[in-house]
Parts: structure tokens; sequence; C-alpha cells
């Protein structure tokens, strides 16, 4: 059985964390809300926050998708929304 602790997660604490035991995987999703100007920065930023503890969930016997949803604070949404919407088991048109 999976779990946060013994993934080392301690001092960072996911939006939404989806664990699939029956296909080994580990969705970890951030949800991030900024000015539409800093978009591609808000992402970036994420990313490398969960790097370390996403890398060490792939290293176990899981997978780890890790998926960023940043909005613009006007209504624009990032590049890899759609993607990871899809990943998450969204369709194509319900996607976009």
């Amino acid at each position: 059985m999976f779990s946060l602790r013994s993934a080392g997660m301690f001092s960072i604490r996911p939006d939404i964390v989806i664990i699939d035991e029956c296909n080994t995987n580990v969705y970890i999703l951030e949800v991030s809300c900024c000015f539409d100007s800093r978009l591609e920065e808000a992402y970036l930023t994420k990313l490398v926050k969960y790097q370390p503890p996403v890398q060490q969930i792939s290293g176990s016997a899981y997978k780890c998708p890790f998926l960023v949803f940043t909005f613009g604070s006007l209504g624009h949404v990032h590049k890899l929304v759609t993607r990871g919407l899809r990943i998450v088991g969204f369709s194509k048109m319900k996607a976009k």
C-alpha cells in the first residue's frame, strides 16, 4: 500500500493526490491561479517544486504522472492544461 509519508512528502502538500493501486499510479495534481502574464513562470515554479518527490515515487513500483493546471486571473489557460486533462481521463473534446 502506497503512502505519501513513505514517499518522503512531508514538507509539501499537493492540491490533489490520486492513488490508483490497481494500475500502480500516483497522480499528483497542482492547481495554480496567477496573473496571465506569469502563466509560464507559475507552471515552472510548480514543476521544480515537485520534481524531487515525483522522481522518488517514480523510482519505486509506482508511476507518477505530475500535472499542473495553471490558469490566469483573466481567463487564460496554460498550454499544457489540455494534455493534463487528457491524462486524467477526459476526452479530447471535453478537455478543450
